[in-house]
């Protein structure tokens, strides 16, 4: 008894069993007791879908490999409705993937579906009255869909029980802030918003701004929030997201996830990320740095100081991506987290961080994140000097060297819990650069790598 299907490539079907197949299966279909269907194949075999589709099917994804060539398959789904009333489950992806297509027969499909519990149509625009039906739709779940430069906003809609809600494509202001007005659901627990294309009034700190008015019954719901940009930093506008912008999103105390990353990030104070940190106690991941690989300038207003509050407020957090001024100074208390520690954050990724020392920063780094694994920077692309060049391959030798240095401090700091934590934290020892160290960020060598311990 055959419950679930996928075929992907070419299906092994002769042209004549193809044509007795186009001819109709009759009352009956090929697989009477199927309930998932996933299609990855080119059109000319939409008439094998056509067989095996059931009225007990509840899921189905279709992902044609062409669009215009052919409608067959489109044809299809004129008939979907009628043979399967239990569908609940749509996803429609057509390729190439980075373009948006109209379908018309996939928005005539959308507009006579009722039970549909996920809808994801990712490649796909629908006008704004399909749009509408399905923010009426009792019991959706989750929504996705791609927007297209200039496409009219949803006039109405209620999206009273949306949990997922996912928007990719060329977003506006103007769309998003009509989009989400529409959603009153008190569930909300997914919000993405994903730019791929540059639009002149996507001016992301008006979204953020009204995201807490206008999500207002989803203020103890939204667990995951993305606003990401796709495109290169020449085309990026410049405003970006300041880190007032920040503020809005501190009402929705049980974010898990937050990945803002857009050409130009926030760039917060040390002071900022406490009240982040304090606000999100749940947090698991946190990205707050750019999509394009450039220097900041000037430095970053955050320091090392600034991820201190996510040892002592988020213990669940696992993985945290932010630009950090990281030259510290040449004598800092061997302890900055004064006996606070998350134990579940393995990956930092510091993005074009700047740094002087390794050794210095690996011991800041795993007195706060004992079990710390991997720290990632990315390679600065947009370099025209030979001077700025070699600075930045000394930067990346800088980071490299932190993350070898992690399990040797990692081991020493796992000692000095079970051995130094319980006594007196009267006298703290103190880190210092050795003798002839030097913190700049143009010297040649590392010789601040030695340090020593002194009480």
């Amino acid at each position: 008894m055959v419950k679930r299907l996928r075929i992907s490539s070419r299906p092994r079907v002769a042209s004549r069993a193809l044509n007795a197949l186009a001819a109709g299966w009759g009352p009956t279909s090929l697989f009477p007791n199927l309930r998932t269907i996933s299609w990855n194949t080119i059109d000319d075999h939409a008439p094998f879908l056509r067989a095996i589709l059931s009225p007990s099917v509840t899921e189905l994804s279709l992902s044609p490999s062409t669009v215009y060539p052919s409608s067959m398959l489109f044809s299809v789904l004129s008939s979907v409705q009628r043979v399967c009333p239990a569908l609940t489950t749509l996803r429609v992806h057509p390729s190439p993937h980075d373009a948006v297509y109209e379908l018309p027969a996939v928005t005539a499909l959308v507009r006579h579906c009722t039970p549909l519990r996920s809808l994801k149509l990712p490649g796909v625009r629908l006008d704004a009255d399909a749009i509408a039906h399905v923010g009426g739709l009792p019991g959706l779940r989750s929504f996705e869909m791609s927007v297209e430069a200039g496409q009219a906003p949803p006039r109405h809609g209620a999206f009273t029980d949306l949990e997922n809600l996912l928007l990719r494509g060329h977003l506006s202001a103007k769309y998003c802030l009509a989009l989400l007005e529409n959603i009153t659901s008190a569930g909300l627990q997914q919000l993405v918003l994903d730019s791929t294309a540059q639009q002149p009034d996507l001016t992301w700190n008006i979204v953020l701004g009204a995201m807490h008015a206008q999500l207002a019954f989803s203020a103890l719901t939204l667990n995951h929030l993305t606003v990401s940009e796709d495109y290169t930093l020449d085309q990026a506008p410049l405003d970006g997201i300041e880190r007032l912008d920040l503020e809005p999103l501190l009402a929705f105390g049980n974010l898990t996830e937050v990945c803002i990353r857009v050409a130009y990030p926030p760039d917060p104070t040390d002071a900022d990320l406490r009240a982040l940190a304090s606000a999100w106690p749940r947090l698991r991941w946190l990205d707050l740095s750019s999509s394009c690989d450039w220097a900041p300038y000037p430095r970053p207003r955050a320091t090392l100081w600034g991820l201190v509050p996510f040892a002592e407020h988020c213990p669940s957090l696992v993985r945290l991506a932010l630009l950090v001024d990281a030259c510290v100074p040449r004598r800092y208390s061997g302890k900055p987290g004064r006996g606070a520690a998350c134990g579940a954050l393995t990956e930092l990724h510091v993005g074009a961080s700047p740094i002087a020392g390794a050794t210095l920063v690996a011991a800041f780094l795993s007195d706060i994140f004992p079990r710390l694994e991997t720290v990632d920077c990315n390679e600065v692309t947009t370099l025209h000097l030979e001077e700025e060049a070699q600075r930045e391959r000394k930067r990346q030798r800088v980071w490299d060297k932190v993350e070898r240095l992690l399990p040797t401090l990692g081991a020493i700091r796992v000692f000095e819990r079970l051995h130094v934590d319980g006594g007196s934290r009267d006298r703290l020892p103190f880190v210092e650069a050795s003798d002839g160290s030097s913190t700049s960020d143009d010297s040649e060598t590392d010789s601040s790598s030695d340090f020593v311990i002194t009480d």
